[in-house]
């Protein structure tokens, strides 16, 4: 039966609703007019007969039975429904045989008679309300139809559509009967006729019943969309209507007698003739066209089998068709490939031998026709299968069920081979486990890296400081806080202002504020106090912006470095000078006096000149061993006078090539100080160029901090943070400019590295190779990763509740335990290098910390990392020993220079070998001079500023283990 079936216009199930819709519409219209008296509500046509109330009641009651037995296809029906529908049939069978008991044995309890008893017996006898026979006939049948809706008899039959035909041509036999006024028909003298809606009433609920099941029976033939339902379709209602018609014609002739009889006879057999050719003609014409759409379906049907057969042979899928026995009906080439098997022997075969790995083929194949009959099939299911031919492959298993021609539901299974699937797979898991493993190993590394520049920050002599886009700081070094004695929390943000001086903090609030407005780097020279003694030390300020991929400054980064001691030695050679200058003026005018007077101020004099060739000395040793800085000073025309070895090494110039030749221009990229000019231009309302950029700040406030880009003597361009101040003499003249530049390729080199390894790490933290363990409040240990495990060598139930202060070295153990309660109590972090021990007494230096867990703002316990630090321990030792040499070379170089004569007089000293020459017009190395002129002896040793050049990490971890 065709799905798409319809009657009036409607799908068949839905007609049925319907239908049960229009029959409870009208029954309950019925008993409103009952009950308030409408006549119209009661006859269609005045003088015809009233429906009984009992009649619509059981009409009322049918239509619920026949909604509550709708049902969808495939789906089970719902058992309260059943009842309920059931249970209103039952009451409309009960109610139609007590009416035929009271008709046929006369038996005085009139069931019909109970709704509306007094508006019956005041209607007239002309009108009689009773209920017919024949409708109670027609109840109890549509009752019985009703029950048995879903019934079949052995053959094959179903009753209830039996019953709604009788019931249907019974009502229909009344209408006509009423069309055509044949009260024979409709009434007798001894029953109530048929109401003319009940007909009608009958007529819808049995089409109703007849829908409600049209994939049943003879309505299935009906509705069938092959030719017998065609055909069935077009004569039923030539078979039902044109006899009726012919019928009536008859009586109303044979009532009125406007034809002779015997020629209506005639015309009613030439009319049977006519409709039969009629028929006849239909039928042919019918199947002509069923014919010629046969042989369309056919050739569409071929073509279609010809494509399938196609794809089927050609598919590179293994496909298989079985039945639900399990049979294989039908295979391609392909699936005979993937289990190497030829098709001869898989076909009529059932699928238990395909497997060779089956211990039980008959439960497999039972298992499979349960899973056939249940509907339950798998989708994309990947497994690894091996055939009875021994080939073992992955594959991807898709299952669908398909209908052939003869309506055999089939299983439709695709074979997809992912053999090499699997083995990229495979292949791809074991290059992520590589790849996990290098992660780890370069975890490992960047967190040794961090640790390596976190030792470096609070190391280096200098102070570290970083600060967020506006300005306000938010990190110190160790440094800062040995040297200011402010902690982070007190500094951070712009708390660092308490430790500058008063005079220096408006102009360097002012340096840093244009700094963060521009984006510009930042240096300028402030006092800042010292923590320790309230004394105020000239340091150097300077910091560089951080920026992102868009360029927007994400974080400052700078540093403070200690220049008190150049300041002390540009004063001492201010204050020199004007010594100098006025002790000249002093003996000029005695030389007037007395020659004897003038030798002895010539010989203070060259002691004088010995004394500043000795500071002077002094400090371009200092120039000189600052390899890693470049220090150049110029006059104030802008040729270089001073180019140390730090700036040949920058810059790749000789000193020869440059002093008194060339200015700073030399090396500078024409396009940043022509932009540079420009603003300055703009700034001080005047044009400057050429040399006057680099030096005009200087020149107004004293000093400059800028980032440059220099062009090496190899064309090499180097980014360098510069440092430039006013020489200035003790009057205030300007004599010239120093420079001080220091490569910044590394330090930015090291930002963009230092971003990616924090980026890194983020990621990477989960992994930490250092022990990490987590506590209650008691101390009792609730976690411990394998790294803590192996440097305590215990088990992880071993170190359960305070078994793992096992580990601690015993003589240390009740101190250390003693610390961390008090921090505990406290509130603060707990910081501790102690040593652990195995259980096999092995010992190791570690660095413990542990910090407080909050909990909704409770504290719930510990969690803490240990490191081993045994290694660094050795070699803090080892460099504790050293510092220890250098100490005791330093204390002789003291009293060697605490014995050192004092030079007077101007002493005459070479610019470029640093030798001095004597009296006598002899140069000398500056060594055997002071020897011979003084009571001092000499032994070399090494400054911290060489140290720190030659051996960085010596000096580092040094100058770490004296300030602990």
């Amino acid at each position: 039966m065709n799905s798409e079936a319809k009657l009036f216009g409607l799908p068949l199930r839905t007609f049925s609703k319907i239908a049960a819709g229009m029959v409870a519409f009208l029954g309950t219209f019925v008993l409103i007019g009952w009950a308030a008296d409408f006549k119209f509500l009661l006859q269609i046509i005045p003088g015809m007969p009233a429906m009984n109330p009992l009649t619509a009641v059981c009409f009322i009651l049918a239509a619920i039975s026949l909604i509550c037995s709708q049902q969808t296809p495939g789906t089970a029906p719902d058992p309260l429904l059943v009842y309920i529908g059931r249970t209103c049939a039952a009451f409309i069978g009960l109610a139609a045989l007590l009416k035929l008991a009271s008709s046929l044995t006369g038996w005085g309890f009139q069931v019909d008679q109970l709704l509306f008893r007094h508006e019956l017996a005041a209607q007239s006898v002309h009108f009689p309300r009773a209920m017919s026979p024949n409708t109670a006939i027609n109840l109890f049948c549509c009752a019985a139809g009703l029950v048995t809706l879903d019934k079949r008899t052995k053959r094959g039959q179903w009753p209830a559509q039996y019953l709604a035909i009788w019931t249907m041509l019974w009502a229909w036999l009344t209408l006509v009967s009423y069309l055509f006024d044949s009260r024979s028909f409709y009434s007798t003298t001894s029953y109530v006729p048929m109401a003319l809606h009940t007909c009608a009433a009958f007529v819808v609920l049995t089409l109703g019943m007849l829908t409600a099941r049209p994939e049943h029976g003879i309505i299935a033939t009906l509705c069938s969309m092959e030719v017998g339902g065609k055909i069935t379709r077009r004569l039923m209602p030539l078979a039902i209507f044109i006899p009726s018609l012919l019928g009536g014609l008859k009586m109303i002739n044979h009532g009125t007698s406007l034809f002779a009889a015997d020629f209506s006879v005639s015309m009613v057999v030439i009319a049977s003739i006519v409709i039969s050719m009629a028929i006849i003609c239909g039928i042919g014409a019918a199947l002509n066209d069923s014919a010629r759409e046969r042989r369309r379906v056919q050739r569409g049907l071929r073509d279609s089998q010809r494509r399938f057969r196609s794809i089927w042979e050609h598919s590179a899928d293994g496909m298989r068709l079985t039945d639900g026995e399990g049979t294989m009906i039908d295979v391609n080439p392909a699936f005979c490939d993937m289990v190497g098997i030829r098709a001869e022997e898989l076909l009529n075969k059932p699928i238990s031998e395909l497997f060779a790995d089956d211990e039980d083929p008959r439960r497999s194949l039972q298992k499979y026709k349960e899973r056939f009959r249940a509907g339950m099939i798998d989708q994309n299911l990947e497994k690894q299968i091996k055939f009875r031919s021994g080939r073992v492959a992955d594959v991807e298993v898709s299952v669908s069920y398909v209908e052939l021609e003869g309506g055999k539901p089939l299983l439709l299974s695709i074979f997809r081979d992912i053999s090499e699937r699997k083995i990229a797979e495979t292949q791809i898991r074991e290059l992520n486990e590589v790849l996990e493993r290098r992660v780890a190993e370069r975890t490992a590394e960047l967190e040794a890296s961090e640790q390596r520049y976190l030792f470096l920050a609070d190391s280096m002599p200098h102070i570290i400081w970083t600060a967020k886009p506006d300005g306000s700081l938010d990190y110190f070094n160790q440094r800062w806080v040995e040297h200011t004695g402010l902690n982070l929390e007190e500094a951070k943000d712009w708390g660092w202002q308490a430790a500058i001086h008063p005079e220096d903090l408006e102009s360097c609030m002012a340096r840093w504020s244009q700094a963060c407005e521009t984006g510009e780097s930042f240096e300028t020279e402030y006092r800042l106090r010292q923590g320790s003694d309230e004394v105020y030390r000239w340091h150097l300020g300077r910091a560089l912006p951080l920026r992102d991929e868009k360029g927007d400054i994400v974080q400052w980064v700078g540093t403070c470095t200690d220049i008190n001691d150049l300041k002390q030695v540009q004063d001492e050679f201010k204050r020199l000078n004007a010594d100098l200058e006025k002790r000249v003026e002093d003996r000029t005018n005695a030389l007037t006096k007395a020659n004897l007077a003038l030798e002895k101020d010539l010989d203070k004099r060259k002691l004088v000149e010995a004394s500043l060739a000795r500071v002077k000395a002094k400090l371009e040793a200092i120039l000189d061993a600052a390899t890693q800085v470049a220090i150049i000073a110029t006059d104030t025309n802008g040729i270089i006078t001073m180019f140390n070895p730090g700036a040949e090494r920058i810059l790749g110039y000789t000193k020869e090539e440059m002093v008194g030749k060339v200015t700073p221009e030399r090396y500078h990229v024409p396009n940043e100080v022509e932009s540079y000019g420009a603003q300055l231009s703009e700034e001080f309302d005047r044009t400057i160029a050429g040399f006057s950029v680099l030096v005009e700040q200087a020149r107004h406030v004293g000093y400059e901090e800028r980032e440059w880009t220099y062009v090496r003597k190899d064309g090499l361009l180097i980014p360098v943070s510069v440092v430039v101040t006013a020489l200035r003499e003790a009057d205030g003249k300007m004599v010239g400019f120093l420079a001080i530049v220091r490569d910044v390729s590394r330090r930015k080199e090291a930002e963009a590295e230092l971003r990616a390894s924090e980026a890194r790490f983020r990621a990477l933290s989960a992994s930490s190779p250092i022990g990490i363990f987590q506590t209650d409040l008691a101390g009792n240990c609730l976690y411990a990763n394998a790294q803590w495990l192996r440097l305590a060598g215990l088990r992880s139930d071993e170190v359960t509740g305070l078994g793992w202060t096992n580990a601690i070295y015993p003589p240390e153990r009740d101190e250390v335990m003693k610390e961390m309660a008090a921090c505990s109590k406290e509130g603060r972090e707990f910081t501790r290098e102690f040593r652990v021990q195995t259980p096999e007494g092995i010992v190791r230096w570690v660095r413990s910390r542990a910090a407080t867990i909050m909990a909704q703002g409770k504290a719930v316990g510990y969690v803490g990392t240990t490191e081993d630090i045994t290694e660094r321990r050795a070699a803090e030792e080892q460099l504790r020993r050293f510092a220890a040499d250098v100490e005791n070379t330093n204390s002789e170089l003291k009293e060697a220079l605490a014995k050192v004569k004092t030079l007077r007089g101007l002493l005459p000293i070479c610019s470029g070998c640093k030798k001095i020459r004597d009296d006598k017009g002899y140069w000398n190395q500056i060594e055997f001079f002071i020897r011979d002129h003084s009571d001092a002896n000499f032994s070399h040793g090494m400054c911290p500023e060489c140290a720190k050049q030659f051996f960085p990490g010596f000096v580092a971890v040094s100058g770490r283990t004296q300030g602990r």
